[in-house]
């Protein structure tokens, strides 16, 4: 009786990490790609919860060179229609900021809205991008980091 017990207990622990591990794995986020001419990834990124905000991590991937590093936030609306992400992305090369707005709606399909403005030395707060064919979504694959 007691082996039975000590084997019952070995087993129990066995597949409680396993139930551990693959929830790990399964909450794991993949990088997310929103593509308007230029690619911006966001690393490990998952569309927050309805009424939620999350941190955006990531780089941006155009000719610019590199690397082109950003931040910002993400938030879903309370009801769930949409998400905006708001990204300041760095670009060391040229010395511009770049501030993007990003919305989404959800569930994720067409009609996304993407605007750029940015602090270009010697001329500047100017708007220059806004509107066009945005996607959104998982990589795949993912873009390397420039």
């Amino acid at each position: 009786m007691r082996n039975w017990s000590r084997s019952r207990l070995t087993i129990i622990v066995a597949l409680a990490s396993a139930m551990a591990l693959d929830s790990v794995v399964l909450a794991s986020a993949s990088d997310f790609c929103i593509t308007n001419g230029d690619t911006v990834v966001g690393k490990s990124f998952r569309i927050p919860s309805k009424g939620k905000c999350k941190p955006w991590l990531g780089y941006t991937v155009n000719d610019e060179g590199g690397p082109n590093s950003g931040t910002g936030t993400a938030c879903t609306a309370s009801d769930g229609s949409h998400v905006t992400i708001e990204i300041t992305t760095m670009y060391p090369a040229s010395g511009d900021t770049i501030f993007a707005t990003i919305m989404l709606p959800l569930p994720l399909g067409s009609g996304a809205t993407f605007g750029e403005s940015g602090l270009i030395p010697g001329t500047g707060y100017v708007l220059f991008k806004g509107g066009g064919s945005t996607t959104a979504g998982p990589c795949n694959p993912t873009p390397p980091a420039p």
